[in-house]
C-alpha cells in the first residue's frame, strides 16, 4: 500500500512540475486591448419612396360561395418610426387539399384589394376586406376545409405575378377559413 501511495505522489509531483515548467517557458500572452465602444448609428431617416413594413394577423376569414366573395378581418401594425402608408393592398388566396387536382390542391385566387388610410387613427388598425373570388366552386364534400394565405403590401403588387400560383400551398401555415355555403334546396 505504501508503494502505491508513493507512486501516486510521484506522479502528481511530476505532473505539477511539468505544468510549472511549461508555463514558465511559454511566450507571454499580449495584453488584450479593450474594444472601442460601438459608434451609435443614427436611425435611418424615413424615406417616402421606400416600402413601409406592415405586419398583419388574420383574425377571421370567411368564404361566401353564394356571393363569390371572401371576407377577411385583419389586425394591421406598422412601424411607428416610419411614415404611415396612405394605402395598403390585401390579397387573400384560398385553397383546399384536393387529391384529384393536378397539384394536389385546388386554389381560388384573390385579387388585390386597396384599403385607403388604414392607419389614420394610429400605428395599429383592424380592417375588414371583402374581395371577389374567381372560379371558386363549392366542393361536394361537406368536410372539405379551406385555408387562406393573406398578404399585405404597402405598395401595389406587381400584376405580372398576380396570376402565378405557388408550387404548393402548405396547410400548416395557412389560416383556416369559415365557409358560408350556398343554401341548398331540399327535395
Amino acid at each position: 500500500m505504501k508503494r502505491m501511495l508513493a507512486g501516486i505522489a510521484a506522479f502528481v509531483v511530476t505532473l505539477g512540475v511539468a505544468f510549472l515548467v511549461t508555463r514558465y517557458y511559454a511566450p507571454p500572452t499580449p495584453p488584450v486591448a479593450p474594444a472601442p465602444p460601438p459608434a451609435a448609428a443614427p436611425p435611418p431617416a424615413p424615406d417616402a419612396g421606400a416600402a413601409q413594413l406592415v405586419s398583419h394577423k388574420a383574425q377571421l376569414i370567411t368564404l361566401d360561395f353564394a356571393a363569390a366573395k371572401s371576407h377577411a378581418t385583419l389586425a394591421l401594425e406598422r412601424d411607428p418610426a416610419r411614415p404611415a402608408p396612405e394605402k395598403v393592398w390585401v390579397t387573400t388566396d384560398l385553397y383546399t387539399k384536393d387529391a384529384s387536382a393536378p397539384r394536389g390542391f385546388r386554389a381560388c385566387g384573390g385579387r388585390p384589394v386597396e384599403v385607403r388610410q388604414p392607419f389614420a387613427a394610429g400605428s395599429r388598425a383592424v380592417v375588414n376586406v371583402a374581395a371577389p373570388i374567381g372560379k371558386c366552386e363549392e366542393p361536394a364534400d361537406t368536410a372539405a376545409t379551406f385555408y387562406a394565405r393573406v398578404q399585405v403590401f404597402a405598395a401595389p403588387p406587381d400584376p405580372a405575378h398576380a396570376a402565378e400560383l405557388p408550387d404548393g400551398y402548405d396547410i400548416t401555415t395557412g389560416v383556416p377559413v369559415v365557409l358560408q355555403r350556398a343554401a341548398r334546396k331540399r327535395p
